[in-house]
């Protein structure tokens, strides 16, 4: 239930601040045949736009319309009621280093929040003290490496956790 270019913007976002990093790993955790498909097409936008995008299901994941011949998907996996790891491929990158953002449904399926995509100071240190499922990059130290989606999920929802967090209305779920 997120638009690619979403999380591609939060990760320039965060390396061209230089004060905060992303949630990233250097290998897929979400396979297409691992992956959850919740819905087969999605309308939405940001709370505060009028920029409608809709997201449609493919064979392999799920492409913005206006991209639907592209290269680039985003895969859903279900860690909880509601709850969705979003994995993409990061920019520029044609092997390897995926993003990560944690996409909580409203009860009424009408919104989404998508949450712990960039990853502060407090997610370095929360992470250096030992946060299971997650760990520094070795390319990178402002880098957080998901090692595993569950520890990832289980963190994005403690307190702290995804301090930015960006709402999502839904105008048409099919």
């Amino acid at each position: 239930m997120i638009h690619t270019n979403l999380i591609r913007t939060a990760a320039l976002a965060c390396i061209s601040l230089g004060l905060s990093g992303c949630f990233t790993s250097e290998q897929p955790l979400v396979s297409a045949g691992d992956a959850d498909f919740p819905f087969e097409s999605l309308t939405y936008h940001q709370a505060d736009s009028d920029d409608r995008v809709t997201l449609l299901r493919v064979s392999d994941g799920y492409r913005p319309a206006s991209e639907a011949d592209g290269d680039d998907r985003v895969l859903l996996k279900a860690v909880g009621e509601g709850l969705y790891v979003a994995q993409v491929r990061a920019p520029g990158s044609d092997e390897g280093h995926y993003l990560y953002g944690l996409i909580r449904v409203a009860n009424d399926r009408m919104s989404f929040v998508m949450t712990a995509s960039e990853a502060g100071e407090a997610d370095l240190a929360a992470v250096r003290a030992g946060v299971a499922g997650l760990s520094i990059c070795k390319d990178d130290r402002h880098l957080v490496c998901v090692d595993d989606l569950v520890g990832y999920a289980d963190y994005a929802q403690t307190e702290g956790a995804g301090k930015t967090s960006q709402k999502y209305d839904v105008l048409n779920v099919e």
